[in-house]
């Protein structure tokens, strides 16, 4: 997020690293990088931390209310702790407490969650890799869905469109003004301009859902497009692992672009590749309209809603 959270302070994020992992931050500054969550550079203990307060609000995939969305994110969070320990180096995992916890509450809203510092060059989403970086990528990805030894009882993801009555509700109520957040009207009126557009994306949806072969399941990433690859001395790591979950491995392959799949080492579905490329533009589009009609919507929401509509 761009802008720091207007419901969540410095000093508020400071105790949330005294009191889940005992550091006394002696610096902390906001980073406005990431959609979903807000990020500072904090030091402590003579070291750098990468330190994330992620909005419980906006984590719909993890549970329905604040409570069950901490808990799954904490279940998220120990599964990427468990793939780390279990030998993938390339995973860059939240630190546990000294519980065992990968993030502690900060008010009712937030969970904090602090990872070491990595030094690397982040990418943007939407960035080109070249040949060799997609192969590395998709090298990384077959070992990760490899290890799906180390979380079983993870979560499942299901190729079903999350947040579905979002779209469709907001598509019903287009002909009344919205008024639930500061950019609600904006957003209703160009979500009325693409209308029949995203309806046709549904229905293209709703027919490959119902046509796609049933697959085995996986330990994904969920999300592991170039801002959330760190490329490093070592290698690429990947970061932000609130979306691991089981699921069909094009879940993240759909995510490495169009080519040869040959460095994954495994059969990989097209038809797969393209409802999963779907299930995220819809996906976008759901998050992001339930974000404005709310009170929270924020610039950086209705500039997303754009480049997807």
């Amino acid at each position: 997020m761009y802008t720091p959270p207007p419901d969540l302070s410095a000093g508020d994020v400071a105790a949330a690293l005294r009191d889940g992992w005992g550091l006394s931050a002696t610096a902390l500054s906001y980073l406005p990088v990431g959609y979903g969550g807000h990020h500072w550079s904090a030091v402590a203990g003579g070291r750098r931390w990468f330190v994330t307060a992620d909005d419980l609000d906006a984590k719909p995939w993890l549970g329905e209310s604040r409570d069950a969305a901490f808990a799954g994110l904490a279940a998220a969070y120990d599964a990427a702790a468990r793939l780390r320990e279990s030998g993938l180096a390339f995973v860059v995992a939240p630190l546990r407490t000294p519980s065992g916890v990968g993030a502690v509450r900060a008010g009712e809203r937030y969970a904090v969650s602090v990872t070491p510092w990595v030094d690397g060059t982040a990418g943007g989403f939407g960035d080109d890799v070249t040949p060799e970086q997609r192969d590395a990528r998709l090298r990384l990805l077959a070992e990760l869905h490899a290890a799906t030894f180390a979380v079983r009882g993870l979560a499942v993801s299901p190729p079903a469109l999350p947040d579905r009555p979002v779209v469709d509700r907001a598509l019903a109520e287009l002909g009344t003004p919205w008024s639930g957040g500061p950019f609600a009207e904006e957003a209703r009126l160009l979500l009325a301009e693409h209308a029949d557009g995203v309806r046709l994306l549904l229905a293209d949806f709703d027919g490959r859902a119902a046509a796609v072969r049933p697959a085995d399941l996986v330990v994904t990433h969920g999300e592991p497009h170039p801002g959330n690859v760190l490329t490093t001395p070592d290698g690429p790591r990947l970061v932000d692992w609130d979306t691991v979950a089981l699921a069909p491995p094009e879940r993240d392959l759909w995510l490495l672009g169009d080519g040869d799949f040959a460095a994954y080492g495994g059969p990989v579905d097209p038809e797969r590749i393209a409802l999963y490329r779907l299930r995220w533009r819809l996906a976008d589009i759901a998050s992001f309209t339930a974000a404005l009609r709310s009170p929270r919507g924020t610039a950086d929401d209705l500039r997303l809603l754009r480049a997807n509509l």
